[in-house]
């Protein structure tokens, strides 16, 4: 099997439209995983299996990184394992 993870719900809702033009089925011949979880991904045609990020934990996550290695501040605890979640639907 063959899968694309896009840069975001957008690229892959393009990505869907172009493998139904070409007759592939998704996930069959082609699995698709776009990033955001943008309010339309459960409505594509199959609903489409995403990449959500909490960008409020992944940029304090961040800026603590850059404090430890600008300033030499204690270093930031690991990332928290919902930082970053798959959203799995039937794209892939």
């Amino acid at each position: 099997m063959t899968g694309i993870c896009t840069y975001n719900d957008e690229t892959a809702f393009a990505v869907l439209a172009g493998a139904r033009r070409l007759g592939l089925a998704v996930p069959a011949d082609l699995a698709v995983i776009g990033v955001d979880n943008i309010p339309l991904a459960p409505l594509a045609e199959p609903p489409l299996t995403t990449v959500d990020q909490n960008t409020d934990a992944l940029a304090a996550h961040l800026a603590r990184e850059v404090a430890h290695d600008v300033l030499g501040t204690p270093a930031p605890r690991p990332l928290p394992a919902d930082a970053v979640t798959i959203v799995v639907r039937e794209s892939a």
